[in-house]
């Protein structure tokens, strides 16, 4: 997580984050990492020997979404301006659902527009999905202490 936070623009909010495999355009075998939703924009970010490789998607370009589940796991495929983004073997978990409901509500959106049901998701929920990510090793232990006193204060 924190090699795909020095790639994101300044100021750029993470709103969710799950573990997946991204399927390369020509169909070839993917590449394990991260697929982020922010306040801006969807990333797929993967490390990878001696660098990384990153593809994003801003809200106001994805132009579809479909979500699944398979046996091994949550599968999501995006479009976006003719490209074409899959991510599966998402493990089960708050997370998995949270980023769905974001990319659902999101999808078309500009970036200047609100999140919706911002500070609406319930407290309990959040803190659990943090806990999850806490415990997958998605966010160091300053990142949980900081985005866990934050919920606690909205409460």
């Amino acid at each position: 997580m924190e090699a795909a936070r020095g790639h994101l623009a300044a100021g750029e909010q993470v709103d969710a984050v799950v573990a997946g495999t991204y399927v390369t355009k020509s169909g070839g075998a993917g590449r394990n990492g991260l697929l982020l939703a922010t306040d801006r924009r969807l990333v797929f970010f993967a490390l990878k020997l001696g660098g990384h490789e990153m593809e994003s998607f801003p809200w106001s370009q994805l132009s579809s979404f479909e979500a699944g589940k398979g046996m091994l796991g949550h599968w999501y495929r995006f479009a976006a301006a003719g490209n074409k983004l899959e991510v599966k073997w998402i493990k089960d978990g708050d997370a998995a659902g949270h980023v769905a409901e974001l990319v659902r509500s999101r999808v078309g959106q500009s970036a200047a527009a609100p999140a919706p049901a911002a500070g609406v998701a319930d407290p309990a929920a959040s803190l659990r999905q943090l806990q999850e990510l806490h415990q997958q090793g998605l966010i160091t232990e300053a990142e949980f202490g900081a985005k866990r006193a934050e919920i606690l204060a909205r409460m």
